[in-house]
Formats: C-alpha cells, structure tokens, sequence
C-alpha cells in the first residue's frame, strides 16, 4: 500500500531530474530516466558538492540543467495561455530567470536530507498513440520508508533526443502547479512578472 505523505523533498529531486532528462533516440525512455535519475542522486551525495558555498552549489547545478535542457518548453507549459502575451525577448528573459529559479528552490529545500533512503523502482513504459513519439515512464520512488508513485512523461523532439516534458507525482502534474500560479497572473503585464521572477532569484 503507497503511504500518503508531504512533497517537500521529493518535489525538489523530481524537479531536479525533470530539468535534466534528455537522452539520444537510441537511448529508451526508460533508461534514459534511470541514467539521468542515477547521476544527479550522485551529485548530490557528493562531498565535494557538500563542502561548497550555497551560491557555488547553485550556478554548479544551473549550469547543468541550462545545457542538459530547454526551459523555454516548461517555461511555456508553465506559463500556459500567458505566453502568448510575451514578446520573444521577454519569452527568453522568463526563461532564463525560471531555470534559475528552480535550481534555488530545490536547493533549498533539499539541503541536509538524507539521501541515502533513496531507490527507485522501473515499472513500465507506455508508447502513448500521439502525432510526436512519446512515451510514459512509470516509477515508483523509495524514500525511507515511503512509496511514491511518479510519472515521467517524454517525447522525442526533432534533433531525435528524448526530453521529459510533464511528471506525474501520485497522479498530480509537475507542469500543471506552476501553470496554477502564473493563471492568477493574467492581468499582470509580462514586463511585472519578469521583475517579480528576477526578484525572486537575486534574493
């Protein structure tokens, strides 16, 4: 039976992982999600990692993330019917500052959790029948006791590497909860939501 439990930590390793997941065609989703899931929990479990400053720990996992992915996708996802109010420039500028602010807020909430309890079960994947290949992996996630079950939903883009696009957390999507809060933002010129973004990171 799956235990029901808070999100603090896992949100902030799925998060991490969900930025990072990008494999080559010849890779299958599922190996692509167990490699990429398996060199960030090393990251992290690092003492290298450990010994350095809070601001060294964030521009070292930035700099991952920013080459490992496009955060203009989640960066639309997130901002849902919103984007369409960005100009290009501002699109890019959302993007810069959000990827920058995820890698803050994991940081953050994942600093001295024990990692050690950390497993992960690969279940299945599904070939969903779209238009674009893509695929659900399904996980389940072990963390010291506790049963997550966890979703990752990939696609395979143009230059034919596999990127996560969405993760389901016990059937709640990633993507969805930020789309939540910029929804409420409509009214708000682009220009504002930047500077509140901007604000958020430089904190």
């Amino acid at each position: 039976m799956i235990k029901q439990k808070k999100y603090l930590l896992p949100i902030c390793l799925w998060v991490m992982i969900f930025t990072s997941l990008i494999c080559f065609a010849e890779t299958s989703p599922m190996n692509c999600v167990q490699k990429n899931f398996d060199e960030i929990v090393s990251i992290l479990k690092s003492p290298l990692f450990k010994n350095k400053t809070e601001k060294e720990q964030q521009n070292e996992m930035y700099e991952k993330l920013d080459s490992n992915f496009d955060f203009k996708i989640i960066s639309m996802l997130a901002l849902g019917r919103n984007w369409k109010r960005f100009s290009p420039g501002q699109r890019d500028e959302f993007a810069n500052y959000f990827s920058k602010l995820v890698t803050k807020v994991y940081l953050s909430k994942i600093r001295g959790e024990n990692l050690d309890g950390i497993k992960v079960d690969y279940v299945k994947t599904i070939d969903l029948k779209t238009k674009s290949r893509r695929s659900d992996v399904y996980t389940v996630l072990h963390n010291n006791g506790t049963k997550t079950p966890v979703v990752y939903r990939m696609m395979q883009t143009e230059s034919n590497d596999w990127k996560a696009y969405d993760i389901l957390v016990e059937g709640v999507s990633l993507i969805a909860n930020y789309r939540d809060t910029y929804r409420t933002k409509s009214m708000i010129p682009p220009e504002t939501i930047i500077k509140e973004l901007k604000a958020k990171v430089e904190k």
